[in-house]
């Protein structure tokens, strides 16, 4: 849903700047950003950032988040963990608003739950289940390419769409239950890959920045 959204207002709003003759090609040194989407994607995350300008047309990019709750599983009673998005941009266009931009991402969220978890796994066979509570956690690192636009709303403030495609290898499971898993990789939810421990998938990351120019 994110994913066609974001483009949609994209092209919404590329539409209505673009009709801006008055607009000044976009310079500055410091930025400060926050991305409102973060709140409500599955590993819920207030995600701040900045941005320092090393030239005309190029910057770097750290965003870095907490998480804070998740509904990953519907079965997590507590989360955390962190988030963090290192970036190089390459702006372009006649008012330098536009970019591309290869992002990486590490992600690291610990959930506490409370369900059925087997035990004594062996050869992929359960020996038996147990309701109990367990600690969980996934890690993920990822590789974007994104294009945008950085839109200007006023002086010193501009809202950022973007979206684009990439790579995310996932890994996750048990903590500190040696021969435990949780679910399998046979469930029907998310095409059987919600509980697999190892991953490869391919991404395609899309949303919004505010971002307010400091100098």
């Amino acid at each position: 849903m994110k994913f066609i959204l974001v483009p949609v207002f994209f092209l919404c709003c590329h539409s209505s700047f673009s009709q801006e003759k008055k607009q000044e090609p976009l310079s500055f040194q410091w930025a400060v950003h926050f991305s409102p989407l973060a709140l409500i994607d599955f590993d819920n995350t207030v995600m701040l950032g900045g941005e320092y300008r090393l030239g005309k047309n190029i910057g770097v990019l750290l965003d870095a988040g907490y998480i804070f709750w998740s509904n990953y599983f519907t079965t997590i009673t507590h989360a955390s963990g962190v988030h963090l998005r290192p970036s190089a941009r390459l702006y372009f266009g006649k008012k330098m608003t536009e970019y591309v931009q290869l992002q990486g991402i590490w992600k690291h969220a610990r959930y506490e739950i409370y369900d059925w978890l087997e035990r004594d796994v062996v050869n992929g066979v359960p020996s038996y289940s147990r309701l109990q509570e367990f600690n969980y956690k996934r890690d993920v690192l990822g590789l974007n390419i994104i294009i945008g636009e950085a839109m200007p709303v006023a002086k010193k403030l501009s809202i950022d769409a973007y979206f684009g495609l990439g790579l995310r290898y996932r890994r996750q499971g048990v903590v500190n239950i040696p021969g435990s898993r949780y679910g399998s990789s046979d469930d029907q939810a998310w095409g059987g890959n919600r509980f697999r421990e190892e991953l490869l998938t391919a991404s395609m990351p899309a949303g919004i920045r505010l971002t307010y120019y400091l100098r």
